[in-house]
């Protein structure tokens, strides 16, 4: 139990985001994770081909939707419930959080296990890669980010997310001499686990709760039915360029897009750990005082977008100059694919910061829904002779839309705030 003393200690006396140590561990796990695939986009070009991280990339996305729907939105709706809970009956009521959004992931996973196991029956798929992928998601998906998140205590675990990270890179390079998509796969459920093991060692020290696992896990995923929607939602949009082409397109159309889309996101990701650090803020300061949590998102999101766009500007010209004669390079998805940052990074001030962190996610649900519906509608149909830029066009016209709903929603819910 000391352990969980010190950190409700310690959370105590840094209600909001003053120890910025927390922003440069994020700042680490997010360079590990993007580094990481990066690395491996490296490995597969250099002693494969273009192909073979083509078709890499498209089951890493599957991964990724797997993970997003054991997740379940836990990472917005439990940070938030943790973050929120008083000092005087913290200890109680943060073993119940955290045992609770343990059994409901749980009771997710076997879902979606159940229906990869039925589904199989139907479809023609390779039931042993659909499984290790699943796996590995769900590895991940267990790990307790959140709640240290929520507590602002991410410095241990941090470290140990970096390390299984980074030992997908090292065991992928030293051991998979043929590059089967499985043996890559294995790697990273073997990598996923390291966190994991951790975090089991440290839970230790939390009261075991022994009822109320059913009605508790069931109340916790309908209460967070928006958030997960809206989860699910974002990454199929983000990730749907890569599993679209994966269906229209050839492997190595497939395989440049995803190159490009890898670079992209390096940028996109540099600035998650910040929106990480500062959910929980946002959070509480718009539980206290709704006026105060909207000053404070204003002054936020002026400093985002002017550093945001300088930023995104001379990365952009720095990162063509040095791809200019990479062959697996295409300006052309580049080039959208960087405004599409810019956009998507506006979409999360506006529709994670202000309207989840205020409680307002059925209005985020509502235009996630709209920009994924504009997704269909424009993907399927041929604009552009080049299948990646088709994608990539449709990508951000639908990040657009969503851009325009997030911020209508914003003034409507400022004006009847008063």
């Amino acid at each position: 139990m000391p352990i969980l003393f010190s950190i409700v200690k310690e959370n105590k006396r840094i209600p909001y985001v003053k120890n910025w140590r927390s922003i440069f561990y994020l700042i680490g796990v997010q360079g590990a994770n993007y580094l990481a695939p990066i690395a491996i986009m490296y490995i597969l070009t250099k002693n494969s081909s273009i192909e073979t991280y083509g078709k890499f990339a498209f089951w890493y996305a599957v991964l990724v939707y797997f993970q997003t729907i054991i997740d379940y939105g836990f990472n917005y709706t439990a940070t938030r419930e943790v973050s929120s809970i008083s000092r005087k009956d913290d200890f109680e009521n943060l073993s119940e959080i955290f045992y609770y959004i343990l059994f409901s992931k749980i009771l997710i996973s076997a879902f979606v296990f159940s229906t990869i196991i039925i589904s199989y029956f139907f479809l023609n798929f390779d039931l042993k890669l659909v499984v290790i992928v699943f796996l590995g998601a769900m590895l991940s998906s267990l790990v307790p980010n959140w709640f240290f998140q929520g507590i602002q205590r991410i410095g241990n675990i941090s470290l140990f997310n970096i390390l299984g990270k980074m030992s997908f890179v090292f065991i992928t390079f030293l051991f998979v001499s043929d590059y089967s998509l499985i043996n890559i796969f294995i790697a990273y459920l073997i990598s996923a686990s390291i966190p994991l093991i951790y975090s089991s060692f440290l839970f230790k020290k939390l009261n075991f709760i022994k009822t109320g696992y059913l009605k508790n896990g069931l109340f916790f995923i309908k209460n967070g039915r928006n958030i997960f929607l809206a989860n699910v939602l974002a990454v199929l949009l983000s990730n749907g360029g890569v599993i679209s082409l994966g269906f229209f397109a050839d492997d190595k159309v497939l395989g440049v897009y995803s190159f490009c889309e890898r670079i992209v996101k390096s940028f996109l990701g540099l600035f998650s750990p910040l929106f990480t650090a500062f959910y929980p803020v946002f959070s509480r300061k718009f539980s206290f005082e709704f006026k105060g949590g909207v000053d404070f998102h204003k002054k936020f999101t002026i400093i985002l977008l002017t550093v945001a766009f300088l930023f995104l500007l001379a990365a952009y010209f720095i990162s063509g100059f040095f791809l200019a004669k990479n062959t697996n390079y295409n300006s052309s998805y580049f080039s959208i694919l960087m405004v599409w940052v810019l956009v998507s990074l506006m979409n999360n001030a506006f529709g994670i910061q202000f309207l989840c962190a205020s409680g307002n996610d059925r209005l985020y649900v509502r235009g996630m829904l709209s920009s994924f519906f504009v997704f269909l509608s424009f993907v399927g149909f041929n604009f552009f002779d080049d299948w990646g830029v088709q994608v990539a066009m449709t990508t951000l016209v639908s990040e657009l839309c969503l851009f325009v709903f997030n911020v209508r929603y914003y003034f409507l819910i400022k004006i009847n705030s008063g």
